[in-house]
């Protein structure tokens, strides 16, 4: 089987562009723009982070504080249960 291949005038290959010089310019100008905006959101990002970790330092302080109340509480509970039921205690 033959085929035929119609070729329109329309169907041109594209022309290779200029080389632009003014254009890519513009696309550097841009890149710089976006990595000044990208470190500016990394400062941002790590000016967050400093404060959740302090935050949760700080949190983690007050819940070793509330454990060691809760530890001393429950010396005292079993000191008086101790002492409330002497028969129990061991020797």
């Amino acid at each position: 089987m033959d085929y035929i291949i119609m070729i329109d005038s329309s169907m041109s290959v594209p022309k290779e562009q200029p080389y632009n010089h003014s254009e890519e310019q513009q696309l550097r100008d841009k890149l710089f723009l976006l990595i000044q905006e990208l470190e500016k959101l990394r400062e941002i990002a790590e000016e967050k982070l400093y404060q959740l970790e302090s935050n949760i330092e700080v949190k983690i302080s007050d819940l070793e504080n509330k454990l060691l109340i809760l530890e001393e509480r429950l010396t005292i509970i079993n000191l008086v249960i101790l002492s409330l039921e002497p028969s129990k205690r061991v020797n």
